[in-house]
């Protein structure tokens, strides 16, 4: 079929047809993840409406999918180049990323395993009701696991504080 014979969609009815909102859309577009579409008036500048075709709706349908699996937007870039090519699901490197995206879901879910476990001990610490100052010299209101005589809470190396000042928190998912 040709371009001059599929009917355009809006925006709007891209987002419809899709299941996207305006916004993703306009980032998709914005990082590369779909073209920049033609504009009723062919020119961007001039804020002509986007015009999109069928071609381009399956391919905003594919990050949809991609995203609802938290792919990252580099691998769905991948993805979308095999794509042109042939189908993803027949590529090597389909097997390779989602075999990769698979191994960090799964330590993913390890680390919030551990996190659960440590917010149950913190929750099960001291039922009794009794309201406690915290001195923040290690009352040990936050430390998961309290060894005999209430170690220090925390037992982060300089490091590791350092960086947390500067607001990144290597440590975090």
């Amino acid at each position: 079929m040709d371009m001059k014979d599929q009917r355009p969609y809006s925006i709007g009815e891209a987002a419809e047809a899709t299941g996207l909102s305006v916004k993703a859309i306009r980032h998709y577009e914005e990082v590369g993840l779909i073209p920049r579409p033609r504009r009723h008036d062919g020119n961007a500048r001039t804020g002509g409406n986007r015009l999109y075709t069928e071609q381009e709706l399956a391919r905003l349908r594919f990050v949809r999918q991609a995203r609802h699996l938290d792919l990252g937007l580099d691998e769905i870039r991948r993805l979308l180049e095999i794509a042109e090519e042939t189908c993803p699901g027949r590529h090597p490197e389909f097997r390779r990323i989602l075999t990769g995206h698979l191994e960090m879901v799964t330590r993913r879910i390890a680390q919030l395993s551990d996190l659960q476990s440590r917010l149950t001990a913190l929750l099960s610490k001291d039922e009794s009701g009794r309201v406690q100052r915290c001195s923040g010299n290690g009352c040990g209101c936050l430390d998961a696991n309290p060894a005999p005589g209430r170690q220090r809470v925390g037992g982060e190396d300089d490091a590791h504080r350092s960086r947390r000042r500067k607001g990144r928190d290597p440590g975090s998912p």
